[in-house]
């Protein structure tokens, strides 16, 4: 990389002009030029991040408390079992309704979603075949 300098300034131009010819057919003689906006792309090789096995199934975990809350599917109210996210280890299974609690959110799992959680601690929700609305 090199700051542009005077010698640049022709190459510069005959580009510009080579372009705007293709955009607008023509060129403008004597036409000033003003660069508006620079745009610039840049890319790199990204490894292969490794594979996380899957996580022997743990069953279910004990839940820390039940809540009252609306069905989302029937809109009666139900009460439903309470988990800690931070306790919820990989290959953890729970089957809906159920709520997974987190200080910055909080995932309802329908009564018709299992969910399940994999090797890299993400929660896979999946719906029951059949189920739902």
């Amino acid at each position: 990389m090199r700051d542009v300098t005077e010698a640049d300034l022709p190459k510069l131009r005959a580009s510009f002009e080579m372009e705007y010819t293709r955009q607008f057919s023509r060129t403008v003689p004597a036409m000033l030029i003003e660069v508006l906006n620079w745009g610039v792309s840049v890319s790199s090789r990204v490894p292969t991040p490794p594979t996380i096995g899957t996580p022997p199934d743990m069953g279910a975990t004990d839940c820390v408390e039940h809540r009252r809350i609306t069905c989302d599917l029937s809109g009666a109210t139900i009460e439903v079992a309470v988990f800690e996210r931070s306790g919820l280890p990989p290959g953890t299974r729970l089957s809906g309704p159920a709520l997974i609690v987190e200080p910055q959110t909080t995932t309802l799992v329908s009564r018709d979603f299992h969910v399940h959680v994999d090797g890299a601690d993400n929660l896979w929700l999946t719906q029951l075949a059949g189920e739902g609305t």
